[in-house]
C-alpha cells in the first residue's frame, strides 16, 4: 500500500456501546458530517435517500444488515486496496437502532420530489455565432473525452474514450496521433513544440494507479511516457512555484476513495511531494493570493468532503493550507476558473457544480453557475448563481470584446426540459448581471468537454463542445428524436469584429 494511502474511515472511532441514545438529527450529525458537511434531508427526494445514498454511506459504517456488495464489480487488486483501507468498515460502527433513527430521520424530513429550481432568467435565442458539426469517420457514438486548442498552430486536439488522440489542422485535415494507454482528458503546452497528455487510466470510478502522462515532441515527432502509475489523474499545470526559473509540475489525482495534489519540482518524476491528501482532487490554478512575491495554489477537491483550498507557499517547497469554500457532498464541484467580474484586478472564482454521475442521479435545484467575489485575505463572497442542471463546465471569457468577461457552459445532463439548455451563452450586462441565451443545435450533445480558443486567428474567441455518451442507454434517450448523426465536436465561430 502507497505512503498515501490513509484510511478513509480513520476519524470515525466511536464506540457502539459507549452511545447513548440520540435522536436521529443528532445521529445523523454526528456519522454524517464526521468526514464532510452534513447534508440536510432536503437536498434530494426520499427515495433516493433510502435506496441510494444511505445504502452507501450504511456499508461504509458496517451496517450488517445492509445486504449490499459494493465490491462485487471491482478486480482483485482493487478489492485489496478497498480492504487495506477500510472503506467499507468490517465492525460495525453504530447500532441497528441508531441506523434505524438515521433512516427515518431522512425518510420524514425529505421531500417526495426534488426542489424545483429557484427563479431565474430566460434564455433567448444566441445570435453571433455560425454553428458547424464535426464527426469522427467509424464513430457513431460520440465519446470526446478531450478538446485543446492550439492557438498558436490553429489546430484542434480531440480526445476519445476509445484511448485515441486526433488532431484537425487548419485545413480540416483528421490525423491519429501514436496510440496512448488510456483516454486523454487534459493538454498542456510546456514548451515551443512540446506538449503534455494527461490520460485517466479509467473514466468509471477507481482506485487504481493506471493514470498516465506522455511527453509529445512535435518538433522531433518523439512521442514518451513523463510519468506513469497516476490516480486517475485529471489536471496538471506547470508553474514556477520554487521561484528558482524553472517551471514545476502540479497533477491532480482524482481517485476514488484515494486522491491527491502532487508537485514534481522542476518536473522531475523521481521527486514527488504531496501537496494534499483528497479524494476527488480536481482541479487547481496558480496566483499569488497574499502578495507575498510567492506563487500560491488554488484547488478544489470534490469526492465526499467538496471545497476548494488555498495553499500558501511559504517558500523552500513549503505549503499551508486553508479552506476558503465548503460544500455539502451533493454539490458536486465540477469545475472552477479565476477570472476578474468586478474589475478590481484580483481573481474571482467562477464555479460550476453539476456532477451528478454518482448515487444520486436527480435533479438537483442547487446545480449550477456562480461567482464568488475576492474580498481579500483569503475572503470570498458569493455574488451571482444561475441554476443549471448538470454542469460539467463554464468558462469566462470577453467574445464580444466590451471589456466584460461573458460566460459559458455547457451540461453533461440528458434529462432536460429543453434539451438546447445544456449549452448556454451568459450575456455580461454589467452590475453582476447575465443575461442567458441558447441555441438549438445544442440539443445534438451530451456535452461534458468545453474549449474556448482562437483556431481561425481572427482576433476572437470561438467555441468548441466536445459530446460523450457513456453507454447505449444514454445514447437511446437521443435516438428517439429521429436525428441521423450525432457530433463529436459542436463549432461556434465567433462572428464578432475584433
Amino acid at each position: 500500500m502507497k505512503k498515501w494511502a490513509i484510511p478513509v474511515l480513520l476519524i470515525i472511532t466511536f464506540p457502539v456501546l459507549a452511545q447513548k441514545a440520540l435522536p436521529g438529527e443528532a445521529l445523523a450529525r454526528q456519522y454524517c458530517g464526521s468526514c464532510h458537511l452534513f447534508p440536510s434531508p432536503d437536498l434530494l427526494p426520499a427515495k433516493t435517500w433510502t435506496e441510494n445514498v444511505l445504502p452507501n454511506m450504511g456499508t461504509r459504517l458496517g451496517v450488517k444488515s445492509i445486504k449490499k456488495d459494493q465490491l462485487k464489480d471491482k478486480s482483485a487488486p482493487e478489492r485489496k486496496i478497498l480492504d487495506d483501507l477500510n472503506v467499507y468498515s468490517k465492525v460495525q460502527l453504530l447500532t441497528d437502532a441508531q441506523w434505524e433513527a438515521i433512516v427515518n430521520y431522512y425518510v420524514q424530513n425529505a421531500p417526495a420530489e426534488p426542489l424545483p429550481q429557484p427563479e431565474k432568467p430566460e434564455p433567448l435565442p444566441l445570435t453571433g455565432f455560425s454553428v458547424n458539426q464535426m464527426t469522427l469517420e467509424g464513430k457513431p457514438v460520440p465519446k470526446t473525452t478531450m478538446l485543446y486548442g492550439n492557438n498558436l498552430t490553429g489546430e484542434l486536439f480531440l480526445g476519445d474514450a476509445s484511448n485515441r488522440l486526433y488532431v484537425k489542422d487548419k485545413q480540416n485535415n483528421l490525423y491519429s496521433l501514436p496510440e496512448i494507454n488510456s483516454p486523454p482528458v487534459k493538454m498542456a503546452r510546456r514548451a515551443e513544440g512540446i506538449y503534455d497528455i494527461l490520460c485517466i487510466g479509467s473514466i468509471d470510478p477507481s482506485d487504481l494507479s493506471a493514470g498516465r502522462i506522455y511527453e509529445a515532441d512535435f518538433n522531433r515527432s518523439g512521442w514518451s511516457v513523463l510519468i506513469d502509475s497516476l490516480a486517475r489523474p485529471v489536471d496538471l499545470l506547470w508553474a514556477d512555484l520554487e521561484s528558482d526559473g524553472r517551471p514545476d509540475l502540479l497533477v491532480c489525482n482524482f481517485g476514488n476513495n484515494l486522491g491527491h495534489l502532487s508537485l514534481y519540482p522542476d518536473g522531475d518524476r523521481r521527486r514527488e511531494k504531496i501537496l494534499l491528501y483528497r479524494p476527488g482532487t480536481r482541479k487547481a490554478e496558480v496566483h499569488d493570493f497574499n502578495n507575498d512575491g510567492r506563487p500560491d495554489i488554488l484547488v478544489m477537491y470534490c469526492q465526499g468532503r467538496e471545497g476548494m483550498s488555498i495553499l500558501y507557499n511559504r517558500g523552500n517547497g513549503e505549503f499551508e493550507e486553508k479552506e476558503i469554500l465548503e460544500f455539502h457532498p451533493l454539490m458536486g464541484l465540477s469545475y472552477f476558473q479565476l477570472a476578474d467580474f468586478n474589475g478590481d484586478g484580483q481573481p474571482d472564482i467562477l464555479l460550476s457544480n453539476g456532477d451528478n454521475w454518482d448515487y444520486s442521479k436527480v435533479s438537483k435545484n442547487y446545480h449550477g453557475i456562480r461567482i464568488f467575489i475576492n474580498k481579500g485575505e483569503g475572503r470570498f463572497e458569493l455574488a451571482w448563481f444561475y441554476p443549471q442542471y448538470g454542469v460539467s463546465k463554464s468558462v469566462a471569457c470577453d467574445f464580444d470584446h466590451d471589456g466584460k468577461p461573458e460566460i459559458v457552459s455547457i451540461a453533461f445532463y440528458d434529462n432536460l426540459e429543453n434539451p438546447a439548455d445544456s449549452f448556454l451563452y451568459f450575456k455580461n450586462t454589467g452590475e453582476m448581471n447575465f443575461q442567458p441565451y441558447r441555441m438549438a443545435d445544442a440539443a445534438l450533445g451530451k456535452w461534458i468537454t468545453l474549449e474556448v480558443a482562437d483556431l481561425d486567428q481572427d482576433g476572437d474567441a470561438d467555441i468548441y463542445l466536445g459530446s460523450y455518451f457513456h453507454n447505449t442507454t444514454e445514447f437511446s434517450k437521443f435516438l428517439v428524436t429521429g436525428q441521423k448523426e450525432y457530433p463529436q465536436v459542436l463549432i461556434l465561430t465567433n462572428q464578432t469584429v475584433p
